[in-house]
Parts: C-alpha cells; sequence; structure tokens
C-alpha cells in the first residue's frame, strides 16, 4: 500500500472553523474552497462511452484528470456526465407544474375508483383489479381501498372458491389470490392448489396450455414459505413449461419477454418500480388490457419520474460539490447517480422526496468510507478516523491524518445536516438511532479491514457476524422509517436495531449475492476474505463449488422472509416492506453474478436509463 503522504503535493488540509452537531459540540467543517483541493487527483478518463439513444451525454473524452504515479485504478470513471444531467432536470420546463398531466391523472384515478364500485360484489373482479394495479405501479394511489378488500376477503378464508362460478376452478385466479393475499401479510393456505392434481398427485398436464396461468402459478410459488411442499412442486412445474413454452414455434415477442423477465426477476424478488416497468410495457400487449388503467399507469410512471429527475438534479449538485473523489488519494467509485437510484426504487412514492435525497447522500458517503477501508486499507490510519466516529462531537480531530479529517468530516457534516432536516420537520425520535447506526457502519468498516489486510480467515459464520454492519442495512431502515412519522415510534426503530429475523435473511441474501458477484475485483483490491473465501476455507472445496452451495441458500432465505412478511407483524407493514426492498434492490445490482454498483457500465446504465431518464412513450 502506497505510502498516503507521497500522495500529497501541498501543504496540509486546512479546515474552515467551524460546524456545530445539533446533538453536541462543535467541530471544525470541510471547505470545498480550502487549499485542500489541491491535494487530490483523480484517475484519467477513458474514452466516453456515449449512451445508445443519446438521451444524456456521458463524460467528455476531453476530461482528462491524472493520478499520481503510485495510485492504483480499480474503478472505471461514472459513465453519466452529472453537469449535463443537472441542466437538463433544472430547466424552467421541469420546474413548471404540468397541471395538464395533473387534472387527467385525477380524472382517471376517479375512474378506477368508479371499477372498484363497480367490482364491489365479486372477489375476483377485486383480486383481479387489485393484481393489475399493483403490477402498474398503481396501488399505492388506493391504499386504503384494497386493504379494506383483503380484510374482508380474508374474512371469508377458502370459501371465496366454494361456489359453482366456474372462476372458483381457474388456476390463474387461484394463484393471483395466493400471491397478492401473501403480499399483503395474510396467511391464506396453500391447500386451494390441491385441486389443481390428478390421482398421481402431481399437477394436471393439461394446465400446461394456458400460458397465464402457469406464470401466475410460478409467481404465486414465490410467495411460499419453508416446508410448503406443494409450492415448491409448483414452482418445478411452472418453471419446466414456461422454459418449453419458450422452446415452442408461434409465441408472440411480449409474451416470450414476460416469461424470461419472470423466469430471472419473479415478482416477490423485484424491485416495484423495475416491475412496473417491465409490465406496463408488456400489459399493453394483452389483448384483454383495460385502455384505463394502461394510460394511467403511463402517466403516473412519468410523472413520477419527473420528480424523481428533479431530486436526481438537486443530489447531484450536492454531489458535484462536495467532490469528494478529488480530495482522496486513493481511487474510489464515482457512482453519484446510482447512489440516488437505489433510494428511489425502494421508496419511490412522491412524498419521499426528502428520503431519497438524504439516503443518495448516505449512500454515497458511505461509498466514500467503504472504499477507504477496503481500497486504502491503512489500519493504523483509519484507527483514529473509527475512534473519532465513535466519539463524535467530543473526536480527537488533530488525532487523525489529513486524509482521514476530511473522511470524517464527510459523515460528521451529513450526519449534521439530516439532523437539521428531522428537526426542522420535527422528527426527533429516530435521530440517536441513525448516529448510532452511522457509528456502528464506521465500525464495522474498520472490523472488517482489520480482517482483510491482515488475511486472516474467519469461519463463514463469523464472517456472516462480522459484516452485518457494513452491508449498511441498520442505517437505511433507521432513515427511511424517519421520514414514516405516523410510525416511527421508539418502539420501532428499537425493533429494527434488534437485527429481527427478517432483516438478519435481507442481510444474508445481500451478502451472498455481493460475495458471488465481486471476487474477481475484489481479489484485484488485495481483498480475499468474503463468505465464499471463507466456505472454501471451511470445506475445502474450490470457488466454483462455494459459490454454488452458498447460491443454495437462497431459496429459504426469501422462504424465511416471507414467512416474516405475514401477519401478525410486530411492526408495521411499510417497515417490513422496507427491509423486504433492500434485498429486492441488491438482488437487482448483484444478478447475473456482477457487482453492478462498481460496474455501473452496461446493465446498470439500461436500469438508470428505465427509471430515471427516459419517459414511457404515451
Amino acid at each position: 500500500m502506497a505510502a498516503f503522504s507521497s500522495c500529497f503535493t501541498t501543504s496540509p488540509v486546512k479546515c474552515q472553523p467551524l460546524q456545530k452537531s445539533l446533538l453536541g459540540s462543535q467541530l471544525p467543517s470541510y471547505s470545498s474552497s480550502s487549499s485542500s483541493s489541491q491535494l487530490s487527483f483523480k484517475p484519467s478518463r477513458s474514452a466516453a462511452s456515449y449512451l445508445k439513444n443519446g438521451a444524456i451525454k456521458c463524460a467528455s473524452e476531453t476530461e482528462v484528470i491524472q493520478p499520481t504515479a503510485d495510485a492504483t485504478v480499480y474503478f472505471h470513471p461514472t459513465v453519466w456526465d452529472s453537469n449535463y444531467i443537472i441542466s437538463k432536470f433544472t430547466t424552467d420546463q421541469q420546474d413548471q407544474v404540468d397541471t395538464v398531466s395533473e387534472k387527467r391523472l385525477e380524472e382517471l384515478k376517479n375512474e378506477v375508483k368508479t371499477m372498484f364500485s363497480l367490482a364491489a360484489n365479486d372477489s375476483f373482479q377485486e383480486l383481479d383489479l387489485i393484481d393489475k394495479l399493483q403490477r402498474l405501479g398503481l396501488a399505492y394511489h388506493f391504499e386504503t381501498q384494497i386493504e379494506n378488500i383483503f380484510e374482508r376477503i380474508s374474512n371469508q378464508g377458502t370459501s371465496i372458491f366454494d361456489t359453482t362460478d366456474k372462476r372458483a376452478d381457474d388456476l390463474n385466479l387461484n394463484s393471483i389470490w395466493f400471491r397478492v393475499m401473501r403480499h399483503s401479510g395474510y396467511r391464506v393456505p396453500t391447500d386451494v392448489f390441491n385441486k389443481f392434481k390428478s390421482d398421481n398427485g402431481e399437477f394436471r398436464e393439461n394446465l400446461a396450455s394456458d400460458v397465464h396461468a402457469m406464470l401466475s402459478l410460478y409467481e404465486a410459488s414465490h410467495m411460499s414459505i419453508n416446508g410448503e411442499g406443494i409450492m415448491d412442486e409448483a414452482l418445478a412445474f411452472a418453471t419446466k413449461h414456461l422454459n418449453s413454452m419458450l422452446l415452442a414455434p408461434g409465441l408472440s415477442p411480449a409474451l416470450e419477454l414476460e416469461i424470461k423477465f419472470a423466469l430471472k426477476q419473479p415478482i416477490q424478488q423485484t424491485v416495484e418500480r423495475v416491475q412496473t416497468r417491465h409490465f406496463i410495457n408488456v400489459y399493453q400487449h394483452h389483448e384483454t388490457h383495460n385502455p384505463t388503467l394502461l394510460e394511467f399507469a403511463k402517466l403516473d410512471f412519468n410523472w413520477v419520474q419527473k420528480i424523481h429527475q428533479k431530486e436526481l438534479a438537486e443530489f447531484l449538485g450536492w454531489y458535484e460539490d462536495l467532490n469528494m473523489r478529488s480530495k482522496v488519494p486513493f481511487d474510489t467509485r464515482d457512482r453519484g447517480v446510482e447512489s440516488y437510484l437505489i433510494p428511489s426504487a425502494i421508496l419511490f412514492e412522491p412524498q419521499y422526496s426528502l428520503a431519497r435525497v438524504q439516503l443518495a447522500k448516505v449512500w454515497a458517503a458511505f461509498t466514500i468510507l467503504d472504499d477507504a477501508n477496503d481500497v486504502y486499507g491503512d489500519v493504523e490510519e483509519l484507527r483514529p478516523l473509527c475512534d473519532a466516529i465513535q466519539k463524535w462531537d467530543d473526536a480527537d480531530f488533530e488525532s487523525m491524518t489529513d486524509l482521514m479529517k476530511i473522511v470524517f468530516l464527510d459523515i460528521f457534516n451529513l450526519v449534521n445536516e439530516v439532523e437539521h432536516d428531522m428537526i426542522k420537520k420535527g422528527h426527533f425520535v429516530g435521530l440517536p438511532y441513525f448516529r448510532s447506526e452511522v457509528q456502528r457502519y464506521a465500525q464495522g468498516q474498520f472490523d472488517e479491514a482489520k480482517i482483510i489486510f491482515t488475511k486472516n480467515l474467519p469461519t463463514v459464520e463469523e464472517c456472516i457476524e462480522i459484516f452485518f454492519l457494513t452491508a449498511g442495512l441498520l442505517p437505511y431502515l433507521v432513515n427511511s422509517t424517519m421520514h414514516m412519522p405516523a410510525i416511527a415510534k421508539k418502539e420501532v426503530f428499537e425493533w429494527i436495531v434488534s437485527k429481527p429475523k427478517i432483516v438478519h435473511c435481507s442481510y444474508l441474501i445481500t451478502r451472498i449475492l455481493d460475495d458471488i458477484a465481486a471476487p474477481k475485483e475484489e481479489h484485484m483490491r488485495g481483498i480475499t476474505v468474503s463468505c465464499v473465501t471463507c466456505y472454501m476455507n471451511d470445506h475445502g472445496v474450490s470457488e466454483s463449488e462455494a459459490m454454488e452451495s452458498l447460491g443454495k441458500m437462497l431459496p429459504s432465505l426469501w422462504k424465511d422472509m416471507n414467512e416474516e412478511l405475514l401477519k401478525p407483524n410486530p411492526v408495521p407493514m411499510p417497515v417490513l416492506k422496507l427491509v423486504l426492498n433492500a434485498a429486492r434492490m441488491m438482488a437487482q445490482f448483484y444478478c447475473d453474478g456482477i457487482d453492478g454498483y462498481s460496474i455501473s457500465e452496461g446493465r446498470t446504465e439500461e436500469f438508470v436509463k428505465s427509471l430515471l431518464i427516459d419517459p414511457i412513450p404515451l
């Protein structure tokens, strides 16, 4: 590891006095205008990678920044031109209220309310409508109506199917009932699927001719919990026949797309915003699609996207002003757009604007701290940084090197900003928990760095426990919950930080997917400690065998999460959904065995474009 001092070209950092922590005493605040801005470097950029549709320009080829001679470049530069995005999404046009669209959205919303009224005496119609609204991303407009319907249907139990109505024996409707009820926390039984089996105990082969029934059964099977053997059989049956359909002639392009997407990303394991964009695309090709719902979904997606675009511009202005990448003498991931993408997909509803911007800043700051520990990795320099974050207002500022002062103040000022924002809104309860979890995250990063750079492999169980804090899940959950004032109670925060089973499952899914996706890149950075390497050491197997064994744990973890979502719940459902969405988001980033955050070219570019850049054609 190169000596830190050799990267500096001027005098030590000068920190302007001073910024006061809202919950404590004073510390100096780093100023981007101070002489320390001259101390830094950026790795040189490769040739610009232009996006296919030219919607957003990528970094200019003329923008060349020279690294110091002993700096190692591990991460590719950002593929986004932040200044262009800021300009594009803060124009007068963006600031104007689209009164025509908003008026039409309100009209369409009223039309859907009429649909609820017309379906009031038909539970099957209600379920079908709710399924469409959820998949089209519109259910958040009708939460009260939907919950009332679920309560009534839940009270009916399986008697909903005790009827001469032929729809009671429709596999598609039975599967939708099971999935949407389980999705909302209702512990409905699996017995309804027994009637679709033949005398030999297997699902009837004649069911396989209905592609929509197979898709619905497949999606329902992903709502199962451990021990529900019939749902495992349903998954195997549906998967087999969906794969066969892909090989059969005559399948429409829209159905082919729908099947391929489902086999790769089932609804329960996919971020809602991603599922919405996909389903709008395929729903418009359904012969029986409802034009009102389709128009509503397209307009609403684009309307929410405009809100996200304005927030992205606001966040990127902060990110570029901070310019941390130029202030540290080690390579770090320049992932501003991706930092915002995560909260925008997890917590997409319009009312969570401040939460999304705060969480994007937290993710960006954690990226710097993570890379300081993983890439820079001078344990003796990192120790005073970790101590300072634990002591907070009483930190021994002078014990840190100039570099660590920069990293510390990045974290300190961000938490101070969050405290200021939340106090202005009158939301105090979660603040001590948030700061505490930021401190625990920093401690976890340091503990992980000590293990990584001593190269002493722990057991896989020890690895999982040690690395729990470095996932950053708890600060994310606490901060998100702080923005839900109706449920942001002390007992809820206490539950989050107690690391309940569903939180642990979400973490394990993230950890396993991350460690399977990132071994090559991490080995290049000298990181040889992960669940994969620990499993290899514990069991005497190859890397591929370890990855396969760890990957086999994922279905059971998803099932455990499903069970923890079922009522009665220890905390309100929105908090549980935050935990689920965190796992979904990481599954999105780490699918295909690639770390889509560190390697944001290609698949992640398309992810960003579909959610944040390109509107849906009307």
